[in-house]
């Protein structure tokens, strides 16, 4: 027995059209550019494209957040002629909290999905760099959603007093300067859940081109080493100089 199906959704879904209409992200959408998709532990569909715009949905269908680069960069000069663009991936990964994605220039972030039933005070300890998306304001007509507008037409009610149903606080890390100081790339990602993490928040894991793996907390700018530990697993896997064959157990 298979079940039944729940909704489905359109690609490209409607509120991306929206995003054209603003002439400050590309219109050409495929099926191809979708990187990864998953659930996160509060059944928050997650869909990630090559170029890290993330899209968020409830079981319904319907989108939880406006759509977001989980890693942008803004071009152009005026804030009006500036053009929001997002970063190309190598790799997204959905976890139960929300998603971690790394680049293809090495920098990395992570997405946390959080509700109403989160505590409004741990948004308020995100470190400096963290970017927070909420639902835009509803009107009678649609308006068009910039990644910098995020919080510009936010609910006005205090954040703390009246949390939005659902929002995100997106953290980027610098870890590609840390992998052009030590001279290496990173392979691969995880994540560990902040209810697992020693810092209460969750902590991104990432392997290293000669066989090591780097944690990432996401407090790069109250942390020493701006949060970075390399676990150093060379030893462990074939020496120093690179990766080589696993020792016997």
């Amino acid at each position: 027995n298979a079940g039944l199906l729940l909704s489905s959704i359109p690609f490209p879904p409607r509120d991306l059209a929206l995003l054209v209409q603003s002439n400050r992200i590309p219109l050409h959408r495929i099926p191809g550019d979708i990187l990864t998709i998953g659930f996160t532990s509060r059944c928050v569909l997650v869909v990630v494209l090559r170029d890290s715009l993330t899209l968020c949905y409830d079981l319904l269908g319907n989108s939880v957040l406006p759509p977001f680069f989980a890693l942008s960069h803004i071009k152009g000069g005026s804030p009006e002629r500036a053009l929001t663009n997002g970063m190309d991936l190598l790799e997204a990964c959905v976890f139960e909290g929300g998603v971690a994605v790394l680049g293809a220039d090495m920098n990395s972030a992570v997405v946390e999905l959080l509700d109403e039933f989160d505590d409004p005070s741990y948004a308020d300890g995100a470190d400096v760099s963290a970017r927070r998306i909420i639902p835009l304001v509803p009107s009678q007509t649609d308006q068009p959603f910039t990644d910098d507008q995020s919080t510009t037409k936010a609910v006005a009610s205090p954040f703390l007093l009246a949390p939005p149903p659902h929002y995100a606080l997106v953290t980027p890390l610098p870890t590609g300067m840390f992998a052009r100081s030590k001279h290496l790339t990173f392979r691969c990602i995880a994540v560990l859940p902040r209810q697992y993490a020693p810092s209460c928040r969750p902590e991104l894991f990432l392997s290293t081109s000669d066989g090591s793996v780097v944690v990432s907390e996401l407090n790069p700018s109250t942390s020493p080493n701006n949060g970075f530990t390399d676990v150093d697993c060379r030893s462990r896997i074939g020496g120093s100089g690179g990766v080589g064959p696993a020792s016997p157990i």
